[in-house]
């Protein structure tokens, strides 16, 4: 009888946080009929919801009880009227033919993105509805999609400089090495898509442990909490880029690595402003790989995404920071970004190529406007190194004889400390 069509000013219906979302409905009636109204209905909301199992023993019985776990907000719910009200007494005769009636509806400026998953969804729709008295009403709904808002200007703390330390010392008791230094380095914290994010790991192995290689993870964490009956959590976690740097660490000398990830501005970013129940972060996490059976130390960075960038940002004058490196360090590797051609050819590491990029890129498909989350490397050694006492030139001499590294770079006029008396 009634047949409604959704023609929304955006073809993707995407918008943003604090836009208009503009909609032409087209109604065709194939049969006249009478309604008090015809309404439309905007609205916005987020729900979670899982089912957990328990075992239960009652009167000597027991029993698998399954419990429900729910969490519900609304942003919002508005209604425009077409014709009639919502306490209408009168009916409205709408004849047959086409009817088309143009709506909008202005986002609030706190609002979460849209997602829908198992564990829980934001949604956001349209709905027109003719209520007939005495009848089934006839009605319509069609959904469309919002991208957070967040300007990294309302959080200063974002711009300043990071550096994450993790110590680790392998073995136990007597057999304690001197703690290797795994350290994040960023020049902010905070982010917008169509950036690059640098990354510099520096290792500071102290320890008689090599090190065969340094791991680099971006990775997005998802955390869906809900209310009733009570507080409960559920979080996805999905590795978007990873880049492997091949260049071993020897007992007792120090390196630096660099590499950067691309926000690509076509990956779906998650962001879950004025929203209680779903949020979302992000991390940079680096692992060292230890060799032998020794557990490998990570070290994890919080990242922030925004879609405003600061205004004031402090560069080199191209936008990209260059991390501090020591000031005669060597440049052991550099590999330049491919092109867009070359990525497309290349899902693994570039033929020939010693470190090798990361191209293990999950649910992320390479841009034309460049590599989206490709890695530049750059390794540095460092020679600063001050000279060993006696005690750690024993140790570098063993492990040199069990062929576990080589000496590192030293100094000219080297004069180790004496055997303590």
């Amino acid at each position: 009888m009634v047949s409604f069509t959704f023609d929304f000013d955006k073809p993707d219906k995407k918008y943003r946080a604090g836009e208009s979302v503009r909609c032409k409905i087209s109604v065709n009636v194939f049969s006249k009929f009478k309604a008090k109204s015809l309404s439309v209905r905007f609205r916005g909301k987020a729900h979670t919801e899982w089912t957990k199992s328990r075992t239960e023993t009652r009167d000597g019985k027991t029993r698998t009880v399954y419990d429900t776990f729910t969490g519900h907000e609304e942003y919002f719910r508005q209604y425009q009227y077409l014709f009639g009200s919502e306490n209408a007494s009168e009916n409205t005769e709408v004849n047959e033919g086409l009817h088309t009636y143009n709506v909008s509806f202005p986002l609030p400026t706190n609002l979460p993105s849209s997602i829908d998953e198992s564990n829980g969804y934001v949604r956001y729709d349209l709905k027109a509805k003719y209520d007939i008295s005495w009848g089934f009403d006839k009605d319509s709904s069609s959904t469309f999609y919002v991208t957070s808002r967040l300007d990294l200007n309302e959080f200063p703390h974002l711009l300043e400089p990071v550096k994450d330390v993790r110590e680790k010392t392998f073995g136990c008791c007597c057999c304690k090495t001197d703690p290797m230094q795994l350290i994040n380095i960023l020049p902010r914290a905070g982010f917008v898509l169509g950036e690059f994010i640098p990354v510099t790991i520096q290792i500071v192995n102290n320890s008689d442990v090599r090190i065969e290689g340094v791991r680099v993870k971006f990775k997005e964490e998802i955390t869906f909490i809900t209310r009733s009956p009570r507080t409960d959590t559920r979080s996805s976690t999905k590795t978007l880029n990873e880049h492997f740097f091949e260049t071993p660490i020897a007992p007792y000398q120090n390196k630096i690595f660099q590499t950067e990830f691309f926000l690509d501005p076509e990956h779906d970013f998650k962001l879950f402003n004025g929203c209680g129940i779903i949020n979302s972060e992000y991390y940079i996490i680096s692992e060292a790989e230890a060799s032998g059976c020794h557990s490998n130390p990570t070290q994890s960075t919080k990242i922030t995404i925004g879609t405003i960038p600061f205004n004031v940002l402090q560069t080199n004058g191209n936008g990209i920071f260059n991390a501090t490196a020591p000031v005669d360090a060597p440049v052991v590797v550099e590999q330049p970004l491919p092109t867009y051609q070359e990525a497309a050819r290349a899902p693994s590491p570039l033929p020939g190529a010693s470190g090798g990029i990361g191209w293990n890129v999950a649910g992320l498909s390479v841009s034309p406007k460049g590599a989206p989350l490709a890695s530049t490397e750059k390794i540095f050694l460092d020679d600063n190194l001050p000279p060993p006492s006696f005690e750690d030139s024993q140790k570098m001499k063993k492990a040199i004889e069990a062929g576990e590294g080589e000496l590192p770079s030293a100094p000219t006029e080297f004069n180790p400390t004496a055997p303590p008396q």
